[in-house]
């Protein structure tokens, strides 16, 4: 007979990403939901900065949330992360309410870049070194090439 795998703490306190869908945007309908499921998958599914995962009532919110809200977030998850559907964020990593809640103490403005708004989420991603107008570093044996049929697109080359 096969023993049960052990969970360690973190696991089993570890909220599910459709519950953490639903206690950001819960209020966002459909769109807005979606959008924190893109977020979320474009962090890699890494929970930290999730305001929502700091609820001690988390799993009791999202039951008050009702059974549709409930249904759309699990659907959601499902088409973000099993069926990699499409990024409306445009790439986002972070969101906020800017004009309910202001703009975070915490984050660089000079190191992230507004990427879309949605509802009442504002979304941003960092800044690439193409948006910093930073050169790419190549290495020794590479070269900057231009292709003549996309004049505006570099390409790296061995």
């Amino acid at each position: 007979m096969a023993v049960p795998a052990v969970q360690t703490s973190a696991q089993i306190l570890r909220p599910a990403y459709w519950q953490v869908i639903i206690g950001e945007a819960a209020d966002q309908g459909y769109v807005g939901m979606y959008a924190v499921g893109c977020v979320l998958r474009n962090r890699g599914g890494d929970l930290h900065g999730f305001s929502a995962t700091n609820r001690k009532d988390l799993s009791l919110f999202c039951d008050r949330q009702g059974r549709e809200i409930m249904r759309q977030a699990r659907e959601i998850e499902r088409r973000v992360f099993q069926e990699h559907g499409p990024d409306i964020t445009k790439g986002a990593t972070l969101f906020e309410n800017i004009e309910k809640y202001g703009f975070p103490r915490t984050w660089d403005r000079t190191k992230i870049i507004k990427t879309v708004k949605i509802l009442d989420h504002t979304f941003f991603r960092e800044k690439s070194l193409r948006d910093r107008g930073v050169a790419p570093r190549l290495a020794h044996n590479q070269e900057i090439v231009r292709s003549s049929r996309t004049p505006a697109t570099s390409f790296i080359r061995k």
